[in-house]
C-alpha cells in the first residue's frame, strides 16, 4: 500500500509540474532569477536589440512572437509608428540534463493469520539523460515615425493588440 501512495504522489507532483509549466504566456522581463523573458539593448534613441528567451520546450514562433510584442511596446513606448527588424537571429540553447541512477527500498508491514509480516521490495531506476531546447531570439530593430518605403515594416499598433490577443496577455 505505501509504494502505491508513494508512485500516486510522485505522479501527482508531475502532473502539477507539467500544468504550471504551461501556464501563462510567459511574457515578462528576464530577471535574475528567471531563464526565460525579454530584455533589450538599445544603441540609439531609435535602433537596438530585443531579445527573448522561451521556456524550455516552447516554440520558436512563440518567442519570436514574443519578441516583436516586445519590440511593438517599446516602438509605442518611445512614440514611434512603425519598426524594422534589421537583423534576426537564433540564439536557441540546448539544455541536458543528467540524472545519476538509484535505487529505491520499499518495507511494508501486514498481519497473516495472527502473526506481523515483513515485506521489503527493491528496485532500480537507471540513469537518464535529457536534452531540451531552450528557443531564445534576437531582433534588431529600428523604430520610426513615419512608414518607410522599400523594406518591410511591422505596424506597432496592429503588432501589439494582435500578439497580446493571440497570447491571452491582459492589458
Amino acid at each position: 500500500m505505501q509504494k502505491i501512495n508513494l508512485k500516486l504522489g510522485y505522479i501527482l507532483i508531475a502532473v502539477m509540474l507539467t500544468a504550471f509549466a504551461g501556464c501563462g504566456a510567459g511574457y515578462a522581463p528576464k530577471g535574475d532569477y528567471s531563464e526565460s523573458g525579454y530584455s533589450e539593448t538599445f544603441y540609439s534613441p531609435d535602433r537596438g536589440t530585443v531579445y527573448f528567451y522561451g521556456q524550455t520546450n516552447a516554440t520558436y514562433e512563440k518567442v519570436n512572437d514574443l519578441a516583436l510584442l516586445r519590440a511593438a511596446e517599446l516602438a509605442l513606448q518611445g512614440h514611434y509608428t512603425y519598426f524594422v527588424v534589421v537583423e534576426s537571429k537564433d540564439i536557441t540553447k540546448q539544455v541536458v540534463t543528467t540524472t545519476a541512477g538509484r535505487s529505491e527500498r520499499v518495507e511494508s508491514t501486514s498481519e497473516k493469520n495472527g502473526r506481523e509480516v515483513r515485506k521489503t521490495e527493491q528496485s532500480y531506476v537507471p540513469a537518464s539523460t535529457n536534452v531540451n531546447n531552450k528557443p531564445a531570439v534576437a531582433l534588431e530593430v529600428q523604430f520610426y515615425t513615419a512608414k518607410p518605403s522599400s523594406v518591410f515594416v511591422y505596424d506597432a499598433n496592429f503588432i501589439y493588440s494582435s500578439l497580446r490577443q493571440k497570447y491571452g496577455i491582459k492589458d
